[in-house]
């Protein structure tokens, strides 16, 4: 299978079968072949990626930046994929991967909201593996066994980052 990522703008003119990707600054959308098993089990969990990403990132346009950037991930390499795990699990497993591996936007943003800056400055006190096992069952809803394939880590390692989580927010209040 083939994706490919475009300006909306060539979609809007297209008659070509394209995955809008709405919200992402810039719009884009993903020309997708034959075969739309990826195409067709992303498209419906972007929007909790895209949540998950902004809480991760602390603002919206750095998160849809990571987002930006699985999806191209994705189409230069559709065995990233794990076809072995939840699709929704498979999903955040490929983001989280690449979340540790590179870092984009580095600078400080600025919330749009005060309950956003609050919200960032917690968690930017928690460390970043215990971070994303803390959102991946706090805010999405991922199970331990879930969060441990997403982390690719033993259950024990993912309750200690759970607890390592829940102590540096306990500190906090």
């Amino acid at each position: 299978m083939k994706l490919f990522l475009y300006p909306r703008e060539l979609f809007q003119r297209s008659g070509v079968r394209l995955l809008v990707l709405g919200g992402i600054k810039p719009p884009i959308a993903l020309r997708y072949g034959n075969d739309m098993n990826i195409a067709t089990t992303i498209a419906p969990n972007l929007p909790y990626l895209r949540r998950f990403s902004r809480a991760l990132t602390g603002s919206q346009a750095s998160g849809d930046a990571y987002v930006v950037a699985l999806l191209e991930s994705l189409i230069a390499d559709s065995s990233q994929f794990d076809r072995e795990i939840s699709p929704r699990a498979a999903l955040f497993r490929s983001f989280c991967n690449l979340w540790e591996s590179i870092s984009l936007n580095l600078r400080k943003t600025e919330p749009g909201q005060e309950w956003e800056a609050t919200a960032q400055r917690q968690l930017s006190h928690i460390a970043p593996k215990a971070r994303e096992a803390f959102l991946l069952t706090a805010v999405e809803g991922f199970t331990q066994d879930e969060v441990g394939k997403i982390l690719g880590t033993s259950t024990s390692q993912t309750l200690a980052l759970l607890h390592e989580a829940s102590q540096t927010i306990v500190t906090q209040v």
